[in-house]
């Protein structure tokens, strides 16, 4: 009969849950007193299979009936007199010694009467002991008139041996006796408290075990000339914190002699946080080192524009690895379960509609995505370029891998789509160069003086901060019937000065037309006749 062990199945998480909330907190006396004696067997005592024989067996064992669960002992080697007293001892051991070495899987085991192949004999599975193994074995005896199915004389006679072995070990010595009366969730009181215990130590053991650890490491980091072993102590302080805690708890849990659902479902959390935790060393390890070379673009003086797109690129792919590194551990987490590697085999495979549907209804995130890695590459813009986007004028904020926070100038806050900006046009005012040439458009009279209104234009714009001193200039942009449209061109470094600069030179240009010549340089409406000589009205 095949049977499965913890050591051959590890990590069915899902299944030790259920096993564990089946659980009750129940009272289990763990002596007989001397006067004690099995009952009558219930006539509904249902042995009729093997597989019945082991439930009910499991089960009367978990509520605490062990009177019950030694009707499921072939104790006729025990001799009569003690029978009804060894026979709750051996039913609550044989149990303990159950939960710390079989995971039965009641699948395997036959449901006919006459067991697989109508032998009469069935194999729960062998549990080591020393350097050979003893199964657990059980057939079919006749007991007041029918055939039931019992755990064989072999198999009882092994449970103190194995027992021996695989029991509480030291802690009944030293603990009182009500601590093993109680149970809840498959755990005795004394299995609880010593996970409180074990979880106490992994936190001394994370914040205090890993000083001498980190402190090697600055030693060290400081007696060299590279910067990145700084960052990698500084980085993997936590995480290591986190990744000795749980090494401690799992070490310390060993221990408590947990039931296998137990140790399972917590061997596969302690294994899950060890994942995640080199995931977070990996994320802050990427992190630093973006930072580092962010700083030393800085330092070193690189211009604005080689400065901003090695940012773009340093944020877009940070996040990308980012994304990777956690998928990846979602990945891990997710294999070590055996339980949820088969459901997400199956679903794979019966799948195939479900995945076409899933993939078209993600095709635009996946898009936005594939998107945010070519923007990075690309580099159509980058953090701080001036755009004009959706009518809408303002500064590159923030690159994520889906969407773009664009700073308008009354300091609202448009969210793009990071695909916009592939698929459609738009304003970069900064792509390559920050420098930007601006106009105002002065409107006069035909008899207005261009030299002194140049000159007055180059003096102004001369002496304003905004001016980033390569292009002033003057021309008469265009004649109308009624007045002339002269275009002063100014430049500055960006786009901020540039509004600012405009602002300032509208409003000097027309105030100095106002004061020249009493203001007859400002446009006028002429009726009839030459410009010059027909009556003037303002």
């Amino acid at each position: 009969m095949p049977h499965l062990t913890a050591a051959k199945r590890p990590g069915r998480l899902l299944l030790s849950i259920l096993l564990l909330l089946s659980g009750a907190l129940v009272w289990q006396p763990l002596h007989a007193g001397p006067g004690d004696g099995l009952p009558p067997p219930p006539e509904d005592l249902d042995r009729s299979t093997p597989r019945r024989a082991v439930r009910l067996f499991v089960d009367s064992c978990r509520e605490g009936d062990y009177a019950t669960a030694a009707y499921l002992l072939d104790l006729r080697r025990v001799p009569p007199g003690r029978q009804a007293r060894e026979g709750l001892r051996l039913a609550r051991d044989f149990k303990f010694v159950l939960d710390q070495t079989l995971w039965i899987d009641y699948a395997l085991l036959s449901d006919e009467a006459t067991g697989e192949g109508g032998v009469g004999r069935a194999e729960l599975g062998e549990i080591a002991l020393g350097r050979s193994s003893a199964p657990i074995l059980l057939h079919r005896v006749a007991d007041r008139g029918s055939l039931v199915w019992v755990f064989t004389p072999q198999t009882v006679h092994a449970i103190s041996e194995l027992y021996d072995q695989y029991g509480a070990g030291w802690a009944p010595r030293i603990l009182p006796a009500v601590f093993f009366e109680w149970r809840f969730l498959e755990m005795y009181a004394w299995q609880w408290v010593g996970l409180l215990a074990a979880g106490l130590l992994a936190f001394v053991a994370g914040l205090f075990l890993t000083f001498p650890i980190i402190w090697i490491g600055r030693w060290i980091s400081r007696r060299t000339e590279f910067v990145w072993d700084d960052l990698i102590v500084r980085a993997a302080r936590w995480p290591v914190r986190f990744f000795v805690g749980l090494i401690t708890l799992r070490i310390a849990s060993s221990f408590l002699h947990l039931a296998v659902p137990v140790r399972e479902t917590l061997i596969g959390l302690i294994q899950s946080g060890l994942i995640l935790a080199t995931a977070w060393l990996a994320s802050r390890l990427v992190g630093l080192g973006a930072d580092s070379l962010r700083n030393r673009l800085q330092e070193t003086g690189v211009d604005i524009q080689r400065s901003r797109g090695a940012r773009t690129q340093l944020i877009v792919l940070r996040r990308v690895i980012n994304i990777v590194i956690y998928l990846v551990a979602a990945a891990l987490i997710l294999t070590q379960f055996e339980v949820l590697r088969r459901v997400g085999v199956s679903l794979l495979a019966s799948a195939g509609v479900a995945g076409v549907v899933i993939g078209l209804a993600a095709q635009k995130s996946i898009s936005n995505l594939l998107a945010g890695v070519q923007l990075a590459i690309t580099q159509p813009i980058r953090i701080g370029d001036t755009v004009i986007v959706e009518n809408e004028w303002g500064w590159i904020e923030e690159i994520n891998l889906t969407y773009v926070i664009l700073k308008v100038w009354d300091l609202r806050r448009l969210v793009i789509p990071i695909s916009r900006f592939l698929d459609s046009s738009f304003q970069n005012w900064s792509r390559s160069d920050t420098s930007m040439l601006g106009m105002v458009f002065l409107r006069t009279d035909f008899n207005a003086p261009l030299d002194p209104l140049r000159s007055e234009l180059k003096r102004y714009v001369g002496e304003h901060k905004a001016w980033d001193g390569q292009v002033c200039d003057l021309v008469v942009h265009e004649m109308k019937e009624t007045h002339l449209e002269l275009r002063c061109l100014v430049s500055t470094a960006d786009s901020g000065q540039l509004a600012q600069l405009r602002f300032d030179l509208r409003e000097h240009m027309v105030k100095h037309l106002q004061s020249l010549d009493s203001g007859r340089h400002l446009p006028r409406l002429r009726l009839g006749g030459n410009p010059g000589t027909s009556e003037e009205n303002s």
